[in-house]
């Protein structure tokens, strides 16, 4: 059947369906995996590793070799993780980064249950504390990132092809002068470290600032913004009153829609299952401000990119939102 002629119904309970299966398969693959290796029979096939074998025969990317070989060992030690594999509980990322923890019996495998790589890469930190690092600025030189129409005409025709851009088969040579060598930039490598509860408000800094920061939200970022968020006599930059009839929301408002909402998509499904994304998060008109709707905590609602265009495309039709 051509799943291009699946209701939206029969296509999540697919998707549903084939999770389930991708696990199964996943977990029969690791239990091969780690009894091939057991067995050492990569050797009677030209491999020095079972590394080696699922890099070069299975054609696994390094990280992806890695994550498997950790994870097909640690199941054949730990056998009761194949059930919290199925269940979808722990993933092949947890597994391999707790792997040799849970070898070193520095933590249990039930340590690693329902939590992310992050969460358990914290955990096993925590077993080997170390002392605060110093902070250090560097002096450093890059080079300077040169926007598509700063290209000289050779590179523009390299980049066409590239993106196979169709050509004439016979295009005429350019004339055209060599340009000097770009001039690298100067900037500064800064490294410190933060406590727990200072990182996780960055983090929460970040969610805020990301839709007004767009992809490139970065502590880099971060930082730019907080530095012109005050004058040059060090006190914060004024801030506009709230007009319901302007489509300018204040920050105050944005703060207070921000707090109801939790800081993340407000959409729920008609299943009751809420959006839980926390980035790139966009400050909503329930009614549409074209339409008549007020600037205000009422008619504001906190939605996702994608959230966002859904409402938006449901409103006013199929309109390209590609475009910022």
């Amino acid at each position: 059947m051509d799943i291009k002629n699946l209701s939206n119904n029969e296509l999540i309970s697919r998707i549903d369906l084939l999770r389930s299966k991708e696990r199964e398969i996943t977990l029969k693959f690791l239990t091969h995996l780690g009894e091939f290796d057991k067995r050492s029979l990569y050797l009677e096939l030209g491999f020095s590793s079972l590394f080696d074998y699922c890099t070069r025969k299975l054609g696994y990317s390094d990280g992806s070799a890695f994550r498997r070989v950790e994870s097909a060992r640690c199941l054949r030690e730990n056998p009761e993780l194949s059930n919290y594999i199925l269940s979808g509980k722990v993933s092949l990322s947890v597994i391999s980064t707790a792997a040799r923890a849970i070898k070193d019996k520095k933590i249990s495998v039930f340590d690693i249950i329902g939590k992310s790589a992050r969460e358990v890469t914290s955990l096993i930190s925590e077993t080997l504390p170390t002392n605060k690092p110093k902070e250090k600025i560097t002096e450093i030189k890059v080079i300077k990132e040169r926007k598509r129409e700063d290209l000289p005409f050779q590179d523009l025709f390299s980049l066409a092809q590239s993106e196979n851009t169709p050509l004439l088969q016979n295009p005429p040579i350019p004339t055209f002068k060599s340009e000097p060598k770009p001039e690298p930039d100067t900037r500064y490598e800064i490294k410190f470290s933060l406590p727990k509860d200072i990182y996780n408000e960055l983090q929460t800094l970040r969610s805020k600032l990301s839709n007004k920061l767009g992809s490139k939200t970065s502590i880099e970022g971060i930082f730019t913004e907080l530095i012109k968020s005050y004058d040059k006599k060090g006190k914060v930059k004024k801030i506009r009153w709230a007009d319901e009839n302007s489509r300018y929301i204040p920050i105050s408002i944005k703060r207070e829609v921000a707090d109801r909402d939790g800081g993340q998509c407000s959409y729920v499904s008609p299943h009751g299952v809420r959006c839980t994304q926390n980035h790139y998060l966009n400050y909503d008109h329930v009614k549409p401000f074209a339409l008549g709707g007020k600037t205000n905590s009422d008619n504001l609602r906190l939605l996702c990119r994608a959230h966002n265009q859904m409402f938006a495309r449901m409103t006013f039709g199929e309109v390209d939102f590609s475009r910022k």
